[in-house]
């Protein structure tokens, strides 16, 4: 029996020595947790004083280069990470043009055969083939008035391009309709039977057609009956924008879609964004 009973007091001691322990270490942990605090809201803070989009890069940095940025959106609560192009001129902030990159295709390296989801949230490398993401779109061209500028290169490496004044992608809510309007360029204007689309891909069918679109040429896109743009189909074969002049299919090699807010519009949008 005196054998039984040292060993529960040592059963006891031990358990007694790990309460001590954990104790210990709790009241440890208790001590950083105001470091942890202020530590989450620095992060907070850094990421609610990003910039909105690439002009807000340009308007805060003195010799802006082109490359990938953190911004956050006005609308948004989380940061994402862009491409910027910096157009000559924007060094001593008069003439020139800062775009955001929401899409670029060059070389194949990058499926665009993805998801609701993945062409919700983006995929690929803002350095190389990516789709930036159509809820990031939705927060770019809702925060103000966007244009956008088209840049492709066919197969024999000619130069096409596409601008329009009227650039916006809606909510969710409408699967990210797509709202286009003011064309000019050397392409015609392919995109406009697109105009008013919701976004539709493989695993969600959007499109007015009896065929589903995005299935059937593994892609996103505002498809319609089917398209006569789809800068996001399968490269090689797929990466198409309709001539009308020629009554032809442009193939594309590469292809980069671009945004930026209208000029006398970035500084409010700044403000917006510094306020909430």
């Amino acid at each position: 029996m005196d054998r039984g009973l040292s060993r529960l007091f040592q059963q006891v001691d031990a358990q007694a020595l790990l309460m001590k322990t954990v104790i210990s270490q709790v009241e440890a942990l208790t001590g950083v947790v105001p470091e942890v605090n202020a530590l989450s809201l620095e992060v907070q803070n850094l990421v609610h004083d990003l910039p909105i989009d690439c002009a807000d890069i340009q308007a805060r940095l003195n010799d802006p280069t082109d490359g990938a940025y953190l911004i956050r959106p006005a609308k948004s609560v989380h940061s994402t990470k862009c491409y910027c192009e910096f157009e000559p001129g924007l060094r001593n902030k008069t003439e020139g043009s800062s775009w955001t990159v929401v899409q670029r295709r060059i070389d194949g390296s990058v499926s665009f055969a993805r998801t609701w989801d993945e062409y919700k949230n983006g995929f690929g490398d803002v350095n190389e083939e990516f789709w930036i993401g159509n809820e990031k779109l939705y927060y770019l061209t809702s925060q103000g008035e966007y244009e956008l500028q088209i840049d492709m290169w066919d197969l024999e490496g000619e130069y096409w391009w596409a601008h329009y004044d009227v650039f916006r992608v809606d909510t969710e809510g409408v699967n990210f309709r797509l709202n286009v309007n003011g064309y000019s360029g050397n392409s015609t204007d392919a995109l406009r039977y697109s105009n008013h689309m919701p976004f539709s891909t493989m695993d969600l069918d959007n499109d007015v057609s009896s065929t589903h679109c995005a299935k059937f040429y593994t892609a996103g896109w505002w498809y319609k009956h089917c398209h006569y743009s789809n800068l996001n189909g399968r490269y090689t074969v797929g990466v198409v924008w309709f001539n009308h002049d020629t009554d032809e299919w442009i193939q594309l090699k590469r292809s980069v879609m671009k945004i930026k807010a209208k000029r006398g519009s970035i500084s409010n949008l700044v403000e917006v964004n510094h306020t909430l």
